[in-house]
């Protein structure tokens, strides 16, 4: 039987790796680290399972599944990873560290809601003019659709549920579709496609894929490929958000309104 000293040692380190793994640190990482910190802090070694809704904490014959939403956040993982680093290296106490973990866990972002919120609408606009050379109505359109985006995302960031993300995704790819096509049915605007690519850009899951990609070769084949699964999924979803949107606006305007319109038809100057 455990020594309660080491039990609540044991929770520490569990809570630490639970930590790392929630703020997108890889789990090969994870996993390569927290030997050194079980030998660091003098209790057996804890064996970790990992998949995109959690970690499965292993002691002697005890299986405990722990589920973790992720948030990536790069300051908040570099933090933990020093508290890592530090007990590894006898710097830090396992009281100080569960008090670090604990502080780190309940700060928030370093930015208030409304300033990431406009964030969004400056990335869409850039993407839409720089990259996309949309029209000065479309990079408008863009920004404008992207700051609504943004205020969604803080709004749902209330619910930490996993599908919360992906139902966002969806919502904003219908109605952002929306509103770029009937601009262009009611000619304010020439090509939705442009506009449209740059709000959903940053929507790409592109992260997530590397991170699969990059467990897989590393041998975490389970947690790898539920990774880059779960990105494929967020892409078709911004591909069903667009035709669900092409479909709604054919209705509006070929079947209610009698007028033909081709949205995925880009007028071109003679």
């Amino acid at each position: 039987m455990m020594k309660p000293a080491d039990v609540a040692t044991t929770r520490v380190v569990v809570r630490l790796a639970t930590t790392m793994y929630g703020f997108f640190i890889p789990s090969f990482v994870v996993a390569k680290n927290m030997p050194e910190v079980c030998k660091a802090v003098g209790i057996d070694n804890i064996d970790f399972r990992f998949d995109p809704s959690g970690l499965t904490a292993t002691v002697g014959h005890i299986s405990t599944f722990i589920p973790v939403s992720t948030n990536f956040h790069i300051a908040n993982a570099a933090a933990v990873e020093k508290i890592c680093e530090a007990l590894i290296a006898h710097d830090l106490t396992v009281e100080e560290a569960d008090r670090e973990i604990g502080r780190i866990s309940n700060r928030g972002g370093l930015y208030p809601p409304w300033l990431r919120a406009c964030a969004w609408g400056v990335q869409t606009a850039g993407l839409s003019a720089i990259i996309f050379k949309s029209t000065v109505t479309g990079i408008w359109l863009s920004g404008i659709i992207g700051l609504f985006e943004g205020l969604f995302e803080e709004y749902l960031k209330r619910d930490k549920h996993p599908h919360v993300a992906m139902l966002e995704i969806y919502i904003c790819g219908v109605l952002s579709s929306i509103v770029l096509l009937a601009c262009h049915g009611a000619g304010w605007l020439d090509c939705p496609s442009m506009p449209y690519l740059s709000i959903m850009a940053i929507h790409l899951p592109g992260t997530m894929a590397t991170f699969g990609v990059m467990e897989m070769l590393t041998g975490h084949t389970v947690c790898g490929a539920s990774r880059f699964t779960s990105s494929m999924i967020t892409a078709n979803l911004i591909a069903m958000g667009y035709t669900t949107a092409g479909w709604i606006i054919k209705w509006l305007y070929v079947d209610i309104l009698g007028t033909y319109m081709d949205p995925a038809q880009c007028p071109t100057s003679d």
